[in-house]
């Protein structure tokens, strides 16, 4: 990584230089214009990455839906250095080998610091963690290696569920019994449907308890997105001081960190698939009549469909650790390397009409539809579970409903591909073509 600082002489409210000569800022004690410049310089550059190929990647990072982008990913070498500098990979194989090779590890060799002020002399190595209030989370093992992703023990996830866990599907159905008894749709009928029930579902099933606020679980939850996309200086700060208030809480010890993170980004994950899952099966009146029918099997396959084409992570990064070479091209240690997983899992070389949504489609096997790895691959199986309970239990109670608008992305959230908002109507009235 870059050894350069944001600015020439160190202020007052800078950590000061790293015993490995890079430069580093903690979010959590550093001044507010040494984060604002960083945030801003990051997004800066990854701005004029997309203005100056245009490199997918760049663009994606800057915003652009995903599904625009991936056919201009699987245009370039199935390895390739984009305008960022960080070596890119799209294609399905490349990805759930890049995620398994040992030689790539999910932080900079020379630690995982915070914050890293860059500059434009970091671009040509990639820009590394660009806001990283929480390491822990990054650091969380990837499952075992012979072990696909979709089948992680559920058991590793604090509150973790297998997608067929009687006892999820019974704590989300009585969640969704309350909640959709106290909703008070407008008078047209319309309704948000993440705000107003699936995070009061997710929350009910992953922390029974209560103990966070909804905006504390959403600044934990929100975290994946920030290393590389940098947030608005107004959520870096509330990721900040949730982070500080889960530090003081756990006195500092890691693993008790870890699986509080685990357990937002699991939250997290739940809500979104959800949110994904229900839109897709709202699109035919025939899918959502099938999903209230109580066939487990179909339903099943239809959120592992939803996985596919909406993952928990759409991009994973990774770090070479040695030096690697890949059809040709040198990786030197520190390099970042990029898997854009929601490309490869739409990889034309393995699904046929890779864009379409089909429950019946044969998944490879020997290998996940969706390479993951690391805490995407942990939160999967309980993310599965709560989709699935959520997509049955409104169907089954609300034959009629129907989506209002498409779903609405949060901003900057590249990783997760997180909801804002997903409009439906909940008065019965016939579609066409039911």
């Amino acid at each position: 990584m870059s050894t350069a600082t944001v600015a020439a002489r160190p202020r007052e409210d800078d950590e000061g230089p790293r015993a490995d000569g890079a430069h580093a800022v903690d979010p959590g004690r550093s001044g507010e214009p040494v984060l604002t410049r960083h945030l801003l310089t990051a997004r800066g550059l990854q701005w004029i990455g997309g203005d100056r190929s245009p490199d997918p990647y760049a663009l994606l990072l800057r915003g652009r839906p995903p599904e625009s982008l991936t056919a201009r990913l699987w245009e370039l070498p199935d390895v390739s250095r984009g305008a960022l500098g960080a070596v890119v990979v799209a294609r399905h194989a490349r990805a759930a080998a890049a995620l398994a090779d040992p030689r790539l590890v999910p932080l900079p060799p020379e630690g995982p610091g915070s914050v890293r002020p860059v500059t434009l002399a970091d671009a040509p190595r990639g820009l590394g963690p660009v806001f990283a209030p929480a390491p822990e989370l990054l650091a969380v093992p990837a499952p075992d290696a012979e072990v696909p992703a979709a089948e992680v023990p559920a058991s590793e996830v604090p509150g973790g569920h297998d997608a067929g866990d009687p006892a999820v599907r019974e704590a989300a159905d009585r969640a969704l019994t309350a909640v959709l008894d106290s909703v008070r749709p407008a008078g047209n009928g319309e309704l948000e449907l993440v705000t107003a029930v699936l995070e009061p579902v997710a929350r009910a099933v992953t922390d029974p308890a209560d103990r966070r606020t909804p905006r504390e679980w959403a600044a934990l939850g929100g975290l994946l997105d920030g290393y590389l996309c940098p947030p608005r200086i107004s959520d870096a700060r509330r990721q900040t001081a949730a982070v500080a208030r889960l530090r003081e809480e756990t006195g500092g010890d890691p693993d008790r960190i870890r699986a509080e993170l685990l357990r937002a980004l699991t939250l997290w994950a739940s809500v979104n698939l959800a949110g994904y899952t229900v839109a897709l099966l709202l699109a035919e009146d025939r899918r959502w009549r099938r999903a209230g029918s109580g066939d487990e099997r179909w339903l099943r396959a239809a959120v592992a469909e939803a996985v596919r084409l909406a993952p928990p992570v759409r991009v994973e990064s990774r770090y070479a650790r040695e030096p690697l070479e890949w059809d040709g091209l040198s990786v030197g240690p520190g390099e970042q390397v990029v898997v854009v997983t929601h490309a490869a899992a739409r990889d034309p070389r393995v699904f046929a009409d890779p864009a379409e949504f089909r429950p019946d489609r044969e998944l490879p096997s020997g290998a996940p539809a969706v390479p993951l790895g690391g805490p995407a691959a942990v939160v999967l199986p309980t993310a599965r579970a709560v989709a699935a309970a959520v997509a049955a239990g409104l169907a089954r109670r609300c034959p009629g409903l129907r989506p209002a608008g498409p779903p609405v992305p949060r901003a900057r959230a590249v990783v997760t591909g997180a909801l804002a908002a997903l409009p439906v109507q909940l008065r019965a009235q016939a579609r066409p073509g039911g």
